[in-house]
């Protein structure tokens, strides 16, 4: 019986295939570096939008409660609600402000710009 030789693409799929398998039985998991990136920027966006809305529900809830026991409705939840807003917001802003440092790393354009606007500030 002719053996058939399988073009080279096939050869190396199959290679490929026949590792793949042998690490999945063995249990090893190798993430690829982009794998990793996109997971950890999905669980920051993740983790500001959770914050986002925690401070507002819980600064709605706590202008609630504070209505009706001073009996005030509704301008103590509309007053701590802007202010749960701004808190989010803020929390928001520091965790992106993070996120771009850790990937290109702290920039020597934005220390300058930031001791021009504030001289004596780091």
């Amino acid at each position: 019986m002719v053996e058939r030789k399988l073009p080279p693409s096939l050869d190396d799929f199959d290679r490929r295939l026949a590792t793949a398998r042998q690490a999945r039985e063995t249990g090893e998991r190798r993430s690829s570096p982009s794998a990793v990136a996109s997971h950890r920027l999905l669980g920051m966006a993740w983790r500001v939008a959770i914050e986002l809305a925690v401070a507002v529900a819980v600064s709605a809830a706590v202008g609630v409660a504070l209505d009706r026991w001073l009996g005030t409705a509704p301008w103590l939840m509309l007053l701590l609600l802007v202010m749960g807003m701004a808190a989010g917001g803020v929390n928001a802003m520091r965790a992106a402000r993070q996120l771009r440092i850790d990937v290109t790393g702290p920039d020597a354009s934005d220390r300058t710009e930031n001791e021009k606007d504030h001289p004596g500030r780091p």
